[in-house]
């Protein structure tokens, strides 16, 4: 598996991030796996294992979003990236850690499981090692309703997403 120490430049919403292009970068990454997008001079990293809300789903994508970027704001430094694929949009699909003084090392994804603001993305987590580490987390929020699961109306990103797309066809029909 591939490690990365890279700073962040943004935060797009609670699973996404990006990162800054660098050739060294770029060059690791396709030493292992394919190309990787960028836009501007920017890297997307998708988190790995996790799903969470779209920004339009109020108000758990911006919540989800915001809790990410609050905890990358004490990161002076950079974050450590564990890759593990380029996807099909060609964004690089990364376990994404950081260093805790009080916690050591924690990986952000399956922090932001266990405080309920993702769901579990069961395809990437099939023949992962790590799958008992986001089961545990992503059970323990939805037992304790934290975060999304404390909302009886909340619908799965993926389902919203084709939700989302069935809407648009039926509108444009």
């Amino acid at each position: 598996m591939l490690k990365i120490k890279a700073p962040v430049s943004r935060v797009i919403d609670g699973d996404t991030i990006t990162i800054p292009w660098s050739a060294e970068t770029e060059d690791q990454i396709t030493q292992q796996f394919t190309t990787p997008r960028r836009t501007r001079d920017e890297i997307p990293i998708r988190f790995f294992g996790v799903d969470a809300p779209e920004l339009g789903q109020m108000p758990w994508g911006d919540r989800a979003k915001q809790r990410l970027a609050q905890l990358l704001k004490p990161i002076e430094s950079s974050l450590i990236l564990q890759v593990t694929s380029v996807d099909r949009y060609s964004r690089v699909v990364a376990e994404p850690w950081i260093d805790d003084p009080m916690a050591g090392m924690v990986p952000l994804n399956i922090q932001l499981l266990s405080e309920g603001l993702c769901t579990i993305y069961p395809r990437w987590l099939r023949n992962s090692e790590r799958l008992n580490a986001y089961l545990e987390a992503y059970e323990h929020a939805r037992q304790q309703k934290l975060g999304v699961w404390s909302d009886s109306t909340f619908v799965v990103p993926s389902q919203w997403r084709r939700n989302q797309k069935n809407a648009r066809r039926t509108a444009e029909e």
